[in-house]
Protein backbone atom coordinates (compact mmCIF):
# COMPACT_ATOMS: atom_id res chain seq x y z
CA UNK A 1 0.00 0.00 0.00
CA UNK A 2 2.90 2.32 0.79
CA UNK A 3 4.53 1.61 -2.59
CA UNK A 4 1.43 2.57 -4.58
CA UNK A 5 1.24 5.83 -2.67
CA UNK A 6 4.89 6.53 -3.51
CA UNK A 7 4.34 5.79 -7.19
CA UNK A 8 1.20 7.94 -7.19
CA UNK A 9 3.24 10.79 -5.73
CA UNK A 10 5.86 10.33 -8.45
CA UNK A 11 3.15 10.28 -11.12
CA UNK A 12 1.57 13.45 -9.76
CA UNK A 13 5.03 15.07 -9.63
CA UNK A 14 5.65 14.05 -13.24
CA UNK A 15 2.25 15.48 -14.24
CA UNK A 16 3.17 18.74 -12.49
CA UNK A 17 6.55 18.81 -14.25
CA UNK A 18 4.98 18.17 -17.66
CA UNK A 19 2.42 20.94 -17.11
CA UNK A 20 4.96 23.64 -16.19
CA UNK A 21 8.03 22.73 -18.19
CA UNK A 22 8.92 23.48 -21.74
CA UNK A 23 8.25 20.79 -24.37
CA UNK A 24 10.95 18.10 -24.56
CA UNK A 25 12.08 18.46 -20.94
CA UNK A 26 9.36 16.29 -19.43
CA UNK A 27 11.19 13.03 -20.08
CA UNK A 28 14.42 14.34 -18.61
CA UNK A 29 12.74 15.62 -15.46
CA UNK A 30 10.63 12.49 -15.00
CA UNK A 31 13.72 10.31 -15.46
CA UNK A 32 15.52 12.45 -12.88
CA UNK A 33 12.66 12.01 -10.40
CA UNK A 34 12.63 8.22 -10.90
CA UNK A 35 16.42 8.12 -10.58
CA UNK A 36 16.31 10.14 -7.39
CA UNK A 37 13.75 7.79 -5.81
CA UNK A 38 15.71 4.71 -6.84
CA UNK A 39 18.94 6.22 -5.48
CA UNK A 40 17.30 7.10 -2.15
CA UNK A 41 15.83 3.60 -1.88
CA UNK A 42 19.24 2.04 -2.63
CA UNK A 43 20.88 4.23 0.02
CA UNK A 44 18.30 3.17 2.62
CA UNK A 45 18.81 -0.47 1.65
CA UNK A 46 22.58 -0.16 2.12
CA UNK A 47 22.05 1.44 5.55
CA UNK A 48 19.73 -1.39 6.54
CA UNK A 49 22.26 -4.02 5.46
CA UNK A 50 25.07 -2.28 7.40
CA UNK A 51 22.86 -2.17 10.52
CA UNK A 52 21.98 -5.88 10.26
CA UNK A 53 25.64 -6.85 9.77
CA UNK A 54 26.71 -4.73 12.76
CA UNK A 55 24.04 -6.37 14.92
CA UNK A 56 25.18 -9.84 13.89
CA UNK A 57 28.89 -9.29 14.48
CA UNK A 58 29.01 -6.80 17.34
CA UNK A 59 26.06 -7.55 19.60
CA UNK A 60 27.35 -10.80 21.13
CA UNK A 61 29.77 -9.32 23.61
CA UNK A 62 31.09 -6.01 24.76
CA UNK A 63 33.76 -5.02 27.20
CA UNK A 64 32.47 -4.47 30.69
CA UNK A 65 33.80 -1.81 33.03
CA UNK A 66 32.92 -4.00 35.98
CA UNK A 67 30.23 -6.03 37.68
CA UNK A 68 27.44 -4.58 39.82
CA UNK A 69 26.22 -6.76 42.68
CA UNK A 70 22.91 -5.88 44.30
CA UNK A 71 22.83 -5.85 48.09
CA UNK A 72 20.26 -5.26 50.83
CA UNK A 73 21.10 -1.58 51.28
CA UNK A 74 22.39 -0.70 47.82
CA UNK A 75 24.79 -2.12 45.31
CA UNK A 76 28.46 -2.93 45.08
CA UNK A 77 30.39 -2.20 41.87
CA UNK A 78 33.58 -4.18 41.34
CA UNK A 79 35.67 -2.73 38.54
CA UNK A 80 37.35 -4.81 35.88
CA UNK A 81 40.71 -3.55 37.18
CA UNK A 82 39.99 -5.01 40.63
CA UNK A 83 39.03 -8.32 39.03
CA UNK A 84 42.20 -8.25 36.93
CA UNK A 85 44.33 -7.58 40.02
CA UNK A 86 42.76 -10.55 41.83
CA UNK A 87 43.43 -12.84 38.87
CA UNK A 88 47.01 -11.60 38.51
CA UNK A 89 47.55 -12.37 42.20
CA UNK A 90 46.71 -16.02 41.44
CA UNK A 91 49.74 -16.11 39.14
CA UNK A 92 51.99 -16.76 42.17
CA UNK A 93 50.37 -20.21 42.58
CA UNK A 94 51.10 -21.11 38.95
CA UNK A 95 54.75 -20.45 38.31
CA UNK A 96 54.62 -21.62 34.69
CA UNK A 97 51.98 -19.07 33.72
CA UNK A 98 52.70 -15.42 33.10
CA UNK A 99 49.49 -13.36 32.83
CA UNK A 100 49.83 -10.53 30.34
CA UNK A 101 46.25 -9.25 30.00
CA UNK A 102 42.84 -9.74 31.65
CA UNK A 103 39.61 -8.62 29.98
CA UNK A 104 36.02 -8.72 31.26
CA UNK A 105 33.17 -9.13 28.76
CA UNK A 106 29.42 -8.73 29.17
CA UNK A 107 27.64 -11.40 27.12
CA UNK A 108 24.12 -10.23 28.00
CA UNK A 109 23.15 -13.20 30.23
CA UNK A 110 26.50 -13.70 31.94
CA UNK A 111 30.03 -12.35 32.15
CA UNK A 112 33.17 -13.90 30.69
CA UNK A 113 36.81 -13.31 31.49
CA UNK A 114 39.51 -13.66 28.87
CA UNK A 115 43.07 -14.02 30.11
CA UNK A 116 46.11 -13.83 27.84
CA UNK A 117 48.97 -15.86 29.24
CA UNK A 118 52.51 -16.79 28.35
CA UNK A 119 53.26 -20.42 29.14
CA UNK A 120 56.54 -22.02 30.16
CA UNK A 121 56.84 -25.43 28.46
CA UNK A 122 58.52 -26.86 31.56
CA UNK A 123 55.10 -26.67 33.24
CA UNK A 124 53.91 -29.94 31.77
CA UNK A 125 50.27 -30.64 30.98
CA UNK A 126 48.77 -27.29 29.92
CA UNK A 127 45.11 -28.44 29.68
CA UNK A 128 45.20 -29.76 33.25
CA UNK A 129 46.87 -26.59 34.54
CA UNK A 130 44.40 -24.42 32.61
CA UNK A 131 41.45 -26.28 34.05
CA UNK A 132 42.78 -25.87 37.60
CA UNK A 133 43.50 -22.18 37.00
CA UNK A 134 40.01 -21.59 35.62
CA UNK A 135 38.38 -23.34 38.58
CA UNK A 136 40.57 -21.42 41.02
CA UNK A 137 39.69 -18.13 39.31
CA UNK A 138 35.94 -18.75 39.58
CA UNK A 139 36.33 -19.88 43.19
CA UNK A 140 38.34 -16.79 44.21
CA UNK A 141 35.95 -14.42 42.43
CA UNK A 142 33.10 -15.93 44.43
CA UNK A 143 34.89 -16.10 47.79
CA UNK A 144 36.59 -12.68 47.67
CA UNK A 145 34.09 -10.47 45.81
CA UNK A 146 30.91 -12.58 45.89
CA UNK A 147 30.83 -12.68 42.09
CA UNK A 148 28.93 -15.67 40.78
CA UNK A 149 27.78 -14.29 37.41
CA UNK A 150 31.08 -15.05 35.64
CA UNK A 151 30.45 -18.30 33.77
CA UNK A 152 33.51 -18.53 31.51
CA UNK A 153 37.22 -18.08 32.08
CA UNK A 154 38.94 -18.35 28.71
CA UNK A 155 42.71 -18.66 28.53
CA UNK A 156 44.56 -17.55 25.41
CA UNK A 157 48.15 -18.72 25.22
CA UNK A 158 49.92 -15.81 23.60
CA UNK A 159 53.45 -17.24 23.67
CA UNK A 160 55.22 -20.31 24.93
CA UNK A 161 58.83 -20.67 25.98
CA UNK A 162 61.15 -23.33 27.37
CA UNK A 163 62.24 -21.42 30.47
CA UNK A 164 60.39 -18.81 32.48
CA UNK A 165 63.37 -16.44 32.51
CA UNK A 166 63.43 -16.18 28.73
CA UNK A 167 61.64 -13.29 27.04
CA UNK A 168 58.15 -14.12 25.93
Amino acid sequence: MQETSLFQDIKSASDFISRYSSPGQEDVLVNFAYGFVVGAAAFLLVLLIVKIVSLIFFSGQKRAKGIRIAGNNGSLFISSDAIADLIKALEANYRYLDISKVSLYDRNKFYAIEIQVNYDLDGGDLPLMASEFQAMTLSKLNSVFGIDCVKEVNLHVKRSSKTRNSRF
